[in-house]
């Protein structure tokens, strides 16, 4: 009896040593498969002819508000697209006041102007927080056409650049990543599109 008592000591100290062996033990850090956003951004003129957004620049936020993903890339850029559109409606009031009112193509060119300077701000955001794995960036193509590589999650897919004689921002809110997926997306309602102005 007291043989096996002894027996079923050594093996429960056998067995605790081998787990807290276990958990001892880092364990690597699993890294999902990217996925990629593949796509085309183009503009249907008011003759339904389609102009594609030649050598576009494009943004892939991660999160944004829209997605109620906080401490985000994509809401950053809604923050500083607010902040930036709030100045400008103080900066229209104070014209209006002053009676200094500029031409319609220009205070177009103004609200265009108001996303490049969320994007730009949006992206010294994620140098800044150290998350730049959230706010990626690439070019279309001649044709429009882009493709991007990204961790799995939900992004905030901007683009911005000349289609025909216009100047436009896109923006699709709502685009789903998947590890070692491809998600199609097909840009061609801007949020704003501008007659080019001649420098």
């Amino acid at each position: 009896m007291h043989k096996m008592a002894t027996a079923l000591m050594l093996m429960s100290v056998a067995a605790f040593a081998q787990q807290k062996a276990k958990l001892a033990k880092p364990t690597a850090a699993v890294v999902p498969a990217p996925g990629t956003v593949s796509g085309r951004i183009f503009l249907i003129t008011g003759g339904r002819d389609i102009k594609p957004a030649r050598l576009a620049k494009l943004y892939l936020f991660y999160g944004g508000a829209i997605l109620g993903m906080e401490d985000s890339a994509g809401m950053a850029f809604d923050k500083e697209y607010l902040k930036a559109m709030d100045a400008y409606v103080i900066e229209l009031k104070e014209n209006l006041k002053l009676g200094t009112l500029t031409s319609e193509a220009i205070d177009c060119e103004k609200e265009l102007l108001l996303y490049s300077t969320a994007v730009v701000e949006t992206l010294t955001w994620a140098e800044t927080e150290n998350k730049t794995i959230q706010a990626i960036f690439a070019d279309a193509d001649e044709e429009g056409n882009f493709k991007i590589a990204a961790l799995p999650g939900r992004y905030t897919l901007l683009a911005s650049g000349r289609a025909g004689f216009n100047d436009a921002f896109w923006m699709n809110g709502w685009v789903t990543v998947k590890s070692g997926e491809e998600t199609t997306v097909k840009m061609a309602r801007p949020e704003k599109s501008c007659l080019h102005l001649p420098q």
